[in-house]
This record gives structure tokens, sequence and C-alpha cells, in this order.
């Protein structure tokens, strides 16, 4: 007996990039923070018609840290998204803000992910993860998240911030150029008429 069809979600714009577009590509890079053993870098945006997916590179190098100590960055590095933490895991937790032209943060905990309904779209900017997962073994891991800022800045610059108290990274910042975003979202290509 056949499956009956499952009724297609609509579109939220604000929670992920256009799945009917190829982006064009922001090149740029900017180490946010670095510690004797976790780095966080900035590789560059994805610009589409609606918005910017933020590509980060997270990288941890076991040194002489004893199995415990290596146990507690592993699991603080591939950490549960903030919506499931407890209170006092969250203190601790990756937080992730965006500020445009030196305005107001987008959202200070992109990992905690829904602040509302999803189904509800956002008066403002919003700022939501677009990639987990990780890779790693027993002296390194890595992590390359995105982050969807949705609607197109209208601006010249963002300031990425980032916080990860578990992994000793008090605040990492990157100052980014972003004057030709506007133009480069042009340059996003529909995949489909």
């Amino acid at each position: 007996m056949p499956r009956p069809n499952r009724e297609l979600q609509p579109a939220r714009p604000w929670r992920e990039p256009p799945l009917d577009e190829a982006p064009a590509i922001l090149p740029t890079v900017e180490i946010l923070a670095s510690t004797p053993s976790v780095a966080i870098a900035f590789v560059g945006a994805r610009a589409y018609s609606n918005g910017l997916e933020l590509q980060l590179e997270m990288h941890a190098r076991r040194r002489d840290e004893d199995d415990k100590e290596w146990e507690r960055i592993r699991e603080a590095f591939f950490s549960r998204p903030g919506w499931l933490l407890s209170d006092a895991e969250r203190v601790q937790a990756l937080t992730i803000a965006v500020s445009v032209d030196g305005g107001a943060d987008v959202m200070a905990d992109a990992l905690a992910h829904a602040r509302g309904p999803v189904d509800a779209e956002p008066s403002g900017w919003s700022l939501s993860l677009t990639r987990l997962g990780g890779s790693g073994g027993p002296s390194s891991l890595q992590s390359a998240p995105g982050l969807w800022l949705w609607r197109l800045p209208p601006s010249q610059y963002l300031d990425l911030i980032i916080r990860w108290p578990a992994l000793d990274i008090t605040e990492g910042r990157a100052h980014v150029d972003i004057s030709g975003i506007a133009d480069l979202s042009r340059q996003s290509q529909q995949l489909w008429p």
C-alpha cells in the first residue's frame, strides 16, 4: 500500500537560506578566538537574495590534557544545542552575536535557536544555526557550523562576537567588511526557474 504524501512545510526564510538558490561567496578569513587548545575562525559568507550564511570553522587540539580533561573539552565542543541545556550548562555554552553597523546584537545566543514560535516571522533581524555536527578523534576535533543572518544587512560592516566559557573563550570578535554584500547577493542564482 503506498504511503500518503507528506504535507510540505511552508518556507521559513528567517530560519534557513533559500533551498532553491546557489549563493555568491564572500571570501574572507578572520580569527575570532584562539587559546592553546581551541581556535575559532570566520571563513567567509554565502550571500543569498535575502540574507547571509556566515561560515565558521572550529578546531580543538589535544596538547598535554589527560583523558578526563580531553573528554571535558570534547563534551563542550560537541555540546547539545542551547535549547536543550540546563540553565547551569547554558552559562558555559557557546554563544554567538552579530552586531550590524555597531547597533544592538542581532541575537546573543544562536544556539538557543528558538526564542519564540518557529513559525512566527520575527519583526527584526534573526540569527539561526544552520549546520550542526563535526568530527574528531583522540587528538583533534573539527566543526564547521553556519549561521543564517536573515535579512540582508544594508550596512558596510558587521561584528561577529563569540563567547564560550566552557572552553576558556571569554570573548572573540571580528569586524567584517560587507560593503559589497548587496551587489554580491544579486549574483546568487536560482536553481530552478
